[in-house]
């Protein structure tokens, strides 16, 4: 299999470090029956609905230890599967501020 890049970069060459990087998919699953803390001012509330989320890990290892582990959940899938839906400010928007409300929309069996 001939790749594009080494036709573009016929000297291309990738080197690996002692460090081991692992990536690992998820699938994260259960019922809202607890509050779940975003930040410490934003708290939704048990809406008593499931829901299933994506999520990725990034571990980082050297030799036989874990140095770092980043775990990057699909919050909004989860918010929008619990009928959540945050509100900002206008004045909030293109910053790093938290909501300024949430609002969960409620079906009609609730």
């Amino acid at each position: 299999i001939k790749l594009k890049s080494k036709v573009a970069f016929p000297d291309c060459a990738c080197k690996f470090s002692n460090e081991l990087t692992v990536v690992v998919e998820s699938v994260w699953s259960g019922t809202h029956k607890g509050p779940r803390e975003l930040e410490p001012s934003i708290v939704i509330p048990p809406t008593g609905k499931a829901m299933t989320m994506k999520a990725v890990q990034i571990c980082e290892v050297v030799g036989t230890k874990l140095r770092s582990v980043r775990h990057y959940l699909d919050i909004s899938s989860m918010l929008k599967q619990l009928g959540v839906e945050m509100v900002y400010e206008e004045k909030d928007i293109g910053t790093k501020e938290a909501p300024a409300r949430l609002e969960t929309k409620l079906s009609a069996a609730q």
